[in-house]
């Protein structure tokens, strides 16, 4: 009876030494990557990334992401966020869904929310909670139209590729 402990004890350690080397050992580049290709071919958007790393268990750190539509390289600025974390949600996965939280810090502001999709099923679910970017400035790529100033508001969109559907308020 005296070794049942021991042997939960070393199960334990067994188990807290593979969860921290997965953690530390993840290939999060190579993962980011399929996922902006996979986000490239569903959009007509280009996505650049210049840091990829972990944070906490179940974290992921994201530094300076750039989004810009396709075929305007030469013609617009990018999107650019400073910082993006994103938090998976691994219970989710139980649900038969990958669920996980969002923050992106860019334009002197931040943009919340949550991302889901189903393991079997194409469609996307993004919701933004909060939506408050103050310094934002965007201009089509024909240079007719320039955006300027506070952007603020939320929204909620589902669907893949361009069948996107949903509602967005903005201010």
């Amino acid at each position: 009876m005296s070794r049942i402990p021991a042997i939960i004890g070393v199960l334990a350690f067994a188990l807290v030494v593979t969860l921290l080397a997965v953690h530390f050992q993840f290939p999060y580049r190579t993962a980011a990557n399929n996922v902006l290709r996979r986000i490239e071919t569903m959009a007509p958007v280009e996505v650049d990334i210049e840091t990829v790393r972990p944070g906490l268990p179940f974290v992921t750190r994201i530094q300076d992401l750039s989004l810009r539509l396709s075929g305007s390289a030469e013609q617009t600025e990018p999107f650019v966020f400073d910082r993006i974390t994103i938090k998976l949600r691994p219970l989710s996965l139980l649900a038969g869904r990958i669920n996980a939280d969002y923050v992106a810090e860019g334009y002197g502001g931040r943009i919340e929310g949550r991302l889901s999709r189903g393991l079997f099923d194409p469609t996307f679910h993004v919701v933004t909670k909060t939506l408050s970017l103050p310094g934002f400035a965007a201009e089509s790529p024909d240079k007719l139209l320039r955006i300027q100033g506070p952007l603020s508001g939320q929204f909620d969109v589902t669907g893949s590729g361009a069948q996107m559907t949903g509602e967005a308020s903005f201010r």
